[in-house]
């Protein structure tokens, strides 16, 4: 009698592939992405600390409907006062009000536009998720793109601007 054939080694399986870890959407990991695309240390004075993506979001939003929110920035109020002088009886805006936005100015053109679209990507999800939350449409992209064109529309305006006042804050 023949001895039976020795059974055939069954074919390693491989192992299946580590579940994609979530997305860190912390202010801290979001701050410290953001940080390194440009001027780490004026950066860092400039962005507000708390609820990164959702104050992006509706900034954006905001920004797109030609509106903004006082309590949704996503960079700091400079600390400096509005300032204006009288001249012949009229109010001006004082050239140092304009100055107190020097370092925003600085810091956003040293930002590194490539690695913020990659970091804009990377958490595109998570934005989305915000963006539907807040129900204002379906594609963020889209607010984004009307947000940029709003800012690149904005006219120049003329030196000196005269102010006038009808309560607490100026207009021109």
């Amino acid at each position: 009698q023949q001895a039976p054939a020795p059974m055939p080694e069954p074919a390693p399986q491989p192992e299946p592939a580590p579940a994609p870890k979530p997305l860190d959407t912390s202010d801290g990991t979001v701050k410290s992405s953001i940080l390194e695309t440009g001027a780490y240390e004026a950066m860092a004075k400039l962005m507000v600390d708390d609820n990164l993506l959702q104050r992006f979001v509706v900034f954006t939003t905001n920004l797109a409907d030609q509106e903004l929110a006082a309590n949704h920035e996503f960079l700091k109020p400079p600390k400096q006062k509005f300032r204006v002088y009288r001249q012949a009886g009229k109010e001006w805006i004082d050239t140092a009000s304009y100055k107190r936005y020097t370092t925003y100015v600085e810091a956003l053109e040293s930002v590194n536009t490539d690695a913020l679209i990659k970091i804009y990507h990377q958490y595109k999800p998570a934005i989305a998720k915000i963006y539907a939350e807040i129900g204002s449409g379906d594609d963020f992209d889209d607010a984004l793109i009307e947000a940029i064109n709003n800012l690149l529309d904005t006219p120049e305006v003329p030196m000196p601007v005269e102010v006038h006042t009808e309560s607490v804050m100026y207009k021109y």
